[in-house]
């Protein structure tokens, strides 16, 4: 039903949700760079931070040298039912996360991959 409620009209509700989440995203990294006195990170330690972060807040991110995936969705039952939506918003927090932490180089991608999260970062 929310999936219904919030895309019914099209995509300028995705947007709006994007936008939200990315917002959330942007506070959550101001506020870990804060709490642990980073200067703006390269992209290894932006991704080795949003790990960390992530993994607190129930993702199970897996981290090869230029990548961060996640193994699960937090929003699977959602997803099922609004793909668009819930992957837009993933990928706003994830970007907003990045971006909070003072990190411009690492990319966010909507990557879609069957049993993960849709979002990836790629720090190359």
């Amino acid at each position: 039903m929310l999936a219904d409620a919030v895309t019914a009209g099209g995509t300028p509700a995705a947007d709006r949700a994007r936008s939200v989440a990315y917002e959330a995203g942007l506070d959550l990294g101001k506020k870990v760079r804060k709490d642990r006195r980073l200067r703006p990170p390269g992209a290894e330690r932006a991704m080795a931070v949003a790990a960390e972060v992530l993994e607190d807040y129930g993702f199970e991110p897996s981290r090869t040298e230029n990548e961060v995936s996640l193994k699960n969705c937090l929003f699977h039952a959602l997803a099922q039912h609004g793909p668009a939506l819930v992957c837009q918003m993933n990928h706003g927090f994830l970007d907003g996360l990045m971006r909070g932490l003072g990190n411009e180089t690492v990319q966010v991608r909507l990557q879609p991959t069957d049993g993960q999260c849709c979002v990836r970062l790629r720090g190359d």
